[in-house]
């Protein structure tokens, strides 16, 4: 209503409702259903919210606590990946939707954890898990910013037994 708009609302609060009203972040897909419709559409570009930070193991190799971190998958990060691992060759397979839903139980429980590179000003970690007789290797993203503090999946590659291919 036009009385609201004259509210003059304390500085925090108009900065909350200026991010809930400018921001869409997705919660009603699984990690695999969300990836599998972002590969589907192109027009897919908004992230899904797939829980916190749970793993205070990762503190070390993001050089920042993560406490307060929350962990998104962005709209084209499927996309992203399949771009570039479709045609990885031998020793490695592409990674389809349902791997996924692998994504916060191999950050929650990681059999390795290290520093990656920084990448435009922002710490990048690459977390591995094997799991029957695959290893993926996820690289994420540390975001630290004020409004958007996450860590999110830049790449994903799926290393096979050599030979196997596909």
């Amino acid at each position: 209503m036009v009385q609201d708009k004259l509210i003059n609302y304390p500085p925090a609060i108009r900065k909350a409702l200026s991010h809930d009203l400018n921001r869409y972040v997705a919660a009603e897909y699984s990690a695999s259903e969300f990836a599998s419709k972002s590969l589907a559409e192109a027009s897919i570009d908004y992230p899904l919210w797939l829980g916190f930070v749970e793993n205070t193991a990762l503190d070390k190799a993001a050089k920042i606590e993560l406490e307060s971190f929350i962990v998104l998958m962005q709209g084209d990060a499927p996309r992203h990946i399949k771009k570039h691992h479709e045609f990885d060759g031998e020793g490695q397979r592409m990674p389809v939707a349902a791997d996924y839903d692998f994504l916060m139980g191999d950050l929650t429980a990681p059999d390795s954890v290290r520093t990656g590179k920084v990448v435009d000003g922002l710490q990048r970690i690459v977390v591995t898990k094997e799991r029957g007789g695959e290893v993926f290797v996820w690289v994420f993203e540390i975001r630290p910013g004020k409004r958007n503090r996450s860590v999110v999946p830049v790449t994903l590659a799926i290393k096979t037994k050599k030979g196997t291919g596909s």
